[in-house]
């Protein structure tokens, strides 16, 4: 990846720091983070790999549940169809692409033709902030429960694993015939979905960067919401080929490349809301938004979108010094400075919020392994399956992956 300097960041003059400028050793990285294990001694062996039966039934069981949530409420499906089964069907999509099993895209499939079935649409339900239906999933969860609505985060989450299944499906001929239409359908939905957001789309720098902006806050949408929509705008650009989703999507990759900057430990970090004028400014992600933010960045750079397998193991490499520190403390921020996750521990899932980051086991191994031994040693972080979005981290794990 190109080193950018001096870059214009809205009307701003700003330097960047490209990877190619990051410290690639810390002198003093083997005192400050995690690096021995006290024994597997619990009943629990983290490195014991799960069966494809295992992971299926997982995955099967969580995503009857919270669809059965969102079901219960019509004024609520578009958060909770957003912030659950997503993560459980990124699961099921890892899952194929590791086993090549077709049980686990037909595991997919089925609530993703169900949300694109209920979309505000279909069941009529009216945005009250925008004045008409969209083509897209609303939530009451705004104004006090006042002002039903709908986000570009949640269409977002929504649309990116229907954009992935249909990349799947449509580079591989067997797998079209089976799922041709299908996937066809989810595509037009992402598609349609984001749409409906774009006039909130707002670009700097002559078009090179982009970003998604809230006008129901008027406000930036912080990073993780702007990831969230990114890994759809990944998929549906590299699925339909069209110069249009190309160009936003690279368009954001460059907004979120831009907002890293390095520490003084020579370690990069990110924050949760940059702001207008000073991407730079703010405090960092905490480690319960940067999850999300992550697996942009690793599907950027399978895609070969902006991001590298170079800076992906940067990222792993600053997340394993930063977060996974000495002793009993885990740091609840991507940050040089140290905020105990102790402090957040029913916060958003608290310590299964670090199980995630075992997505980029692949990049940094110590990273994984330190992951590994946490989870068998700590009750608190619940195993591999102890929340949603634990379940693409609990797919790196299985046993007979390709």
């Amino acid at each position: 990846m190109k080193k950018l300097v001096g870059a214009s960041l809205f009307g701003v003059s700003v330097a960047i720091i490209g990877f190619v400028a990051f410290s690639t050793h810390i002198g003093s990285e083997n005192n400050s983070i995690r690096t021995e294990c006290s024994g597997y001694s619990n009943d629990f062996d983290a490195r014991i790999r799960p069966t494809s039966d295992e992971v299926f039934e997982y995955i099967e069981g969580e995503l009857e549940r919270v669809m059965s949530r969102a079901e219960d409420n019509d004024l609520e499906r578009g958060r909770y169809y957003a912030w659950g089964p997503t993560y459980l069907l990124e699961g099921a999509l890892a899952a194929y692409e590791a086993t090549e099993e077709a049980r686990f895209l037909r595991l997919a499939v089925a609530p993703m033709m169900t949300m694109a079935e209920n979309r505000d649409s279909a069941t009529g339900i009216a945005d009250n902030y925008r004045g008409r239906v969209l083509e897209a999933w609303g939530s009451d969860h705004f104004g006090d429960g006042e002002v039903y609505t709908s986000v570009v985060t949640h269409a977002g989450r929504i649309a990116a694993p229907m954009a992935r299944f249909a990349w799947i499906v449509n580079s591989d001929e067997e797998l079209a015939e089976s799922y041709g239409n299908a996937a066809e359908r989810l595509l037009v939905v992402a598609e349609e979905a984001l749409l409906e957001y774009d006039d909130e789309f707002r670009t700097a720098d002559d078009g090179r960067i982009g970003y998604y902006w809230r006008t129901i806050a008027d406000r930036i949408e912080p990073l993780n919401h702007q990831t969230s929509v990114g890994e759809a705008l990944l998929y549906v650009a590299a699925t339909t080929d069209d110069p249009f989703w190309d160009m936003r999507a690279n368009q954001l990759a460059e907004f979120v490349r831009d907002s890293l900057y390095e520490q003084s430990n020579g370690t990069i970090a990110w924050n949760y809301a940059p702001e207008v004028g000073d991407l730079h400014a703010g405090r960092v992600e905490p480690v319960w938004k940067a999850h999300v933010t992550i697996r942009f960045m690793h599907h950027a750079a399978r895609l070969g979108v902006v991001f590298s397998d170079d800076d992906l193991e940067e990222v792993a490499r600053s997340l394993r010094i930063n977060v996974l520190r000495d002793g009993d403390t885990i740091n609840a921020y991507i940050s040089e400075e140290v905020d105990p996750m102790s402090n957040y521990e029913n916060r958003y899932g608290g310590y299964t919020n670090v199980t995630p980051l075992y997505i980029l086991s692949h990049y940094d191994r110590q990273l994984g392994e330190a992951i590994e031994c946490l989870i068998s040693e700590r009750p608190e972080f619940g195993g591999w399956s102890a929340h949603p979005k634990t379940a693409t981290a609990y797919v790196e794990r299985l046993e007979n992956r390709r």
